[in-house]
């Protein structure tokens, strides 16, 4: 079991304001990998999944929109406003329930709800902060020009900006995916999601909506039975797939059953890699647990939620974590496996649980902090859209 996967189950934010959240610096430190759906960079991992080595995670073709795209909120003829929905309602090739959000309003409904807490919740300085991850990551570099702070962040821009942002990725490949019938979309569950987002007061309840990747989080889900909730990918062995701009579990596995399959395309010699962004591959049969698993010569993926053990080759189930106290030992040779009660994991160090810093204090991660924030290095006051 990774660090990383164990960090990302107990952790709800994303990168803020530049500083490392706890689960990137032990991506740096783990060597664990195949089996989640969240982010990664090159041979790293993060929340146990997979590079190859053969693609960069979530690269996009530029300019790639959707149907029925809007600016601040506003829709055009026969679509709905933030909030309201057509049952029923689809356009050319696009599969969608007969209730809920419709799938050409997902984009641009997402980035209205999203503007309207970033301007009622967050101060100039937070908005910034928002838009740090959005840089050198290579899933943006096709749309870098068109986001802040290369544009000015403004209330009237927002919408677009963001629509720009959630096409580039996580959401543009889903969507057309969709169209393609290679996923299906569920209206009701991203209505569900979207209502969350519009009545999220300021605080945790807004924090806890904008990051949740079950959701519309720009991270991506873990994995297992952590899943975006309006997608699902159906692809059994055998079917073609295709690569999605969702973390690095959507390039390995693509549009296959995640459980069942991951995204295959054939070198010359017969080896298997995962798939390039416009590469189409074929499903292939996952590992269960147990079974071999590998990147070189040819991938063989564990089924989400599983990871590949670096020592062992096999696939493994995800750890199960128990309640240590201050003093005893939450972690070993950077596996992680035990949840630190009124302390901190001195992951890096010590692998025991350490006292809680108070403000003033330096820290690395905010789970060291009494107040739950670290900025600048500091422990403090959590003013982040509070």
């Amino acid at each position: 079991m990774s660090l990383s996967q164990s960090l990302s189950s107990n952790s709800v934010k994303w990168m803020i304001g530049g500083q490392l959240t706890q689960y990137v610096l032990i991506a740096l430190l783990s060597m664990q990998i195949i089996g989640c759906d969240d982010e990664a960079t090159d041979n790293v991992t993060t929340a146990g999944e997979t590079t190859a080595g053969e693609a960069t995670a979530g690269e996009t073709t530029a300019g790639e929109t959707t149907a029925g795209e809007t600016t601040a909120g506003e829709t055009t003829a026969g679509e709905t406003t933030a909030g309201e929905t057509t049952a029923g309602e689809t356009t050319a090739g696009e599969t969608t329930t007969e209730e809920g959000l419709a799938l050409n309003n997902l984009i641009p409904e997402v980035a209205a709800a999203m503007c309207q807490g970033l301007f009622s919740c967050c101060d100039t300085q937070d908005n910034e902060q928002f838009f740090v991850a959005f840089q050198n990551n290579p899933r943006y570099e096709e749309v870098a020009s068109q986001l802040p702070p290369n544009v000015p962040f403004t209330a009237d821009s927002c919408s677009s900006i963001l629509e720009t942002a959630l096409t580039a990725a996580p959401f543009g490949r889903w969507v057309e995916q969709v169209n393609a019938g290679r996923v299906t979309y569920d209206g009701l569950s991203a209505q569900t999601c979207l209502e969350e987002l519009q009545q999220a007061s300021c605080g945790d309840h807004f924090l806890n909506a904008i990051y949740d990747s079950t959701c519309f989080s720009f991270a991506a889900p873990n994995g297992g039975e952590e899943q975006r909730k309006m997608f699902t990918r159906n692809a059994g062995v055998g079917s073609e797939c295709m690569a999605l701009t969702d973390g690095q579990g959507g390039v390995i596995y693509g549009t296959c059953d995640p459980s069942q399959a991951f995204c295959c395309v054939r070198r010359e010699d017969g080896t298997c890699k995962v798939p390039e962004q416009n590469e189409i591959g074929e499903c292939v049969a996952v590992s269960a647990v147990g079974e071999s698993c590998a990147l070189l010569p040819s991938a063989q993926i564990c089924a989400t939620g599983n990871e590949c053990g670096y020592d062992s080759g096999v696939c493994e189930p995800p750890v199960e974590y128990i309640t240590v106290q201050e003093g005893e030992t939450c972690a070993e040779n950077f596996s992680f496996f035990g949840l630190c009660e009124n302390s901190y994991c001195d992951v890096t160090g010590t692998g025991t649980c350490l006292p809680l810093k108070a403000d003033g204090e330096a820290c690395l991660f905010q789970d060291e902090c009494q107040s739950g924030a670290c900025v600048d290095q500091i422990c403090g006051l959590d003013t982040y859209c509070r």
